[in-house]
């Protein structure tokens, strides 16, 4: 039947799944080790053998991915039905855009405006940031318009980790089209299907570089957001349809975890790159949906619920800062300095990742999507689609 939209667009009723909001915690601060693990291990060589899993660690973006694809699927699917034709309700997909704007658009615009002053700084003082050529005003607007990683990897430069924001405004200009294929869907096993085409396909297609026949182009980070977050719909259907609903997933869930940490990690140690790991990510985000187990009751408490709201801003901003720390506080100068000396490196690094994640959550990212934020046009529950490093 053709597509069209219902007229609201605001979440109808729908479950808080705190373990997802716990489990953005994880995903951010595996980034984070992906970073500054190259700091760490200076001040402590003993970490050397983490170097793989610490390496493996850009694959915390794509557990935001498919959890981004769950929950805006979650939130918003049942606003855009198939239906008898009548018209395209463009208000309604205007309003949509408008709340995901206000969700995303405040911490990159200020993440933004804080690598333009590190870099404006940085130059007055002569400052060697290693960034000749990067910095260019056709990369800055754009990251401004936030399309940085459409296909110019060039452009990606300004906050670097923010493409997979750029990716995933591509994603959510093209919901409609991901809600019409969910409301095709009939069966579970249709479902795992279009889930396991949507990761083999992209995957393939980013390890054969097989658009470039086609486009002159860097499209993966495209295909990247497209296998994750199709697939992360998928398991959003098959969890509202109670697919495997008997099944122990307090057990399954736990080791679907560490089959993902474990693969991620082999294959990142072979050189292969880590992407297949999604095979496993996918299924444990199914299983974390369903709330059982340790794992579920861990990931639901304040501390990792909380660790989940900032870690948006957290994701945004830790690189930022580690351009301001190798200047004015680098691992090098104290490598070989005393024990507590070190720890305290470390401590202070963590802290302020902390405080600066917690500072731009509670100063921008919550206020501003508060204010921004289209009015509901029916009571809307609570709002989990937050899974952003999207």
């Amino acid at each position: 039947m053709p597509f069209t939209l219902s007229r609201v667009t605001e979440p109808v009723s729908v479950p808080l799944l705190r373990a997802l909001t716990g489990l953005r915690a994880i995903a951010a601060l595996w980034v984070v080790f992906h970073h500054y693990f190259d700091k760490f291990v200076l001040l402590f060589p003993v970490l050397e053998p983490l170097r793989a899993f610490a390496q493996a660690g850009n694959m915390g973006v794509e557990l935001f991915l498919v959890l981004s694809g769950f929950v805006i699927t979650l939130n918003y699917v049942d606003h855009f039905r198939v239906d008898q034709f009548r018209q395209w309700n463009g208000p309604t997909y205007i309003h949509f855009l408008r709340a995901r704007i206000a969700r995303i658009y405040p911490v990159v615009v200020a993440c933004l405006l804080g690598a333009l002053g590190i870099v404006t700084v940085a130059n007055r003082l002569n400052m060697d940031l290693a960034t000749e050529g990067l910095y260019t005003p056709g990369g800055f607007v754009a990251s401004l318009l936030m399309v940085q990683a459409w296909g110019n990897s060039a452009d990606a430069t300004w906050n670097f980790v923010a493409w997979s924001v750029s990716a995933e405004w591509f994603a959510y200009l093209c919901f409609p089209l991901v809600a019409l294929l969910y409301h095709r869907v009939r069966t579970s096993s249709t479902a795992v299907g279009i889930a396991g085409a949507a990761i083999v396909v992209s995957i393939s297609l980013i390890l054969t570089s097989g658009l470039s026949v086609v486009s002159p182009f860097d499209h993966n980070s495209l295909l990247r957001v497209t296998g994750s977050f199709v697939a992360g719909a998928m398991m959003c259907w098959l969890w509202r349809n109670r697919f495997g609903a008997s099944w122990n997933w307090g057990l399954l869930t736990p080791v679907l975890g560490l089959l993902a940490v474990a693969s991620a990690t082999a294959l990142t140690a072979m050189g292969t790159g880590a992407y297949w790991t999604l095979l496993f990510m996918t299924p444990f985000i199914l299983g974390l949906a369903y709330s059982r187990g340790w794992l579920a009751r861990a990931l639901s408490t304040s501390l990792a619920d909380f660790g989940g709201r900032i870690s948006y801003s957290m994701y945004m901003s830790h690189l930022l800062l580690k351009m301001v720390l190798v200047k004015l506080l680098p691992a090098e100068r104290f490598a070989e300095s005393g024990l507590l000396l070190r720890l305290g490196i470390v401590a202070v690094y963590i802290a302020l990742i902390l405080a600066v994640a917690t500072a731009l959550y509670l100063l921008i990212e919550e206020p501003f999507r508060k204010l921004l934020r289209p009015s509901p046009r029916r009571k809307p529950a609570p709002d989990q689609s937050e899974s952003k490093l999207a």
